[in-house]
């Protein structure tokens, strides 16, 4: 309850007019009161909860049952580039089965992006296999690999908001072009 009752002051300050303060102080909190809007829509929760499982599963492979070590955090670290991948992956597949979607585009990143999956799973293992050595070559091919799967999971999220707001404005033209019929 006192959730809602500070939620509803934040949107009644933000909301609230604001006369006699200077147009940019104006202007600023017209903002943040639509950044509140946009909030509470939760746009992009397919990006969103995906992500926060990512991270999710990170924290409990390296917390439960082992003692946080340096080695162990090295080997969570490494690991994470290859659960990024997939993720992009999946994000891939979420979009080439969506209603709207351009099937031939999101079979090619399919595909394009599982191989560079072999890719980072290959530099996973050699940068394990450098740092049990002693190697600090593996510090160089963790940089790559994170930025490799970065790459990818960025791409994929861009795809994937980009057929979203894609089906989003054939939506909005469709309401307009029924209302506009109706008149």
């Amino acid at each position: 309850m006192s959730e809602i009752k500070s939620k509803q002051h934040i949107q009644a300050h933000l909301l609230a007019p604001t006369y006699g303060q200077p147009l940019r102080k104006q202007k600023s909190l017209n903002l943040s009161a639509n950044k509140l809007k946009h909030f509470n829509n939760m746009d992009h929760l397919e990006i969103v909860l995906p992500i926060t499982l990512l991270f999710l599963a990170f924290i409990l492979k390296l917390s439960i049952d082992r003692s946080i070590e340096v080695p162990n955090l090295i080997q969570a670290i490494c690991e994470l580039p290859v659960d990024m991948e997939f993720l992009a992956i999946s994000f891939l597949i979420a979009f080439t089965i969506g209603k709207d979607a351009d099937t031939g585009k999101g079979l090619f990143f399919c595909f394009v992006f599982i191989f560079i999956a072999v890719i980072v799973v290959i530099l996973w293992r050699k940068c394990l296999k450098l740092f049990e050595k002693g190697d600090k070559l593996w510090i160089l091919l963790l940089c790559i690999n994170i930025a490799l799967s970065s790459f990818s999971l960025f791409q994929s999220m861009n795809v994937l908001l980009k057929n979203d707001v894609k089906s989003n404005v054939k939506t909005e033209i469709n309401s307009k072009n029924s209302a506009q019929n109706g008149n």
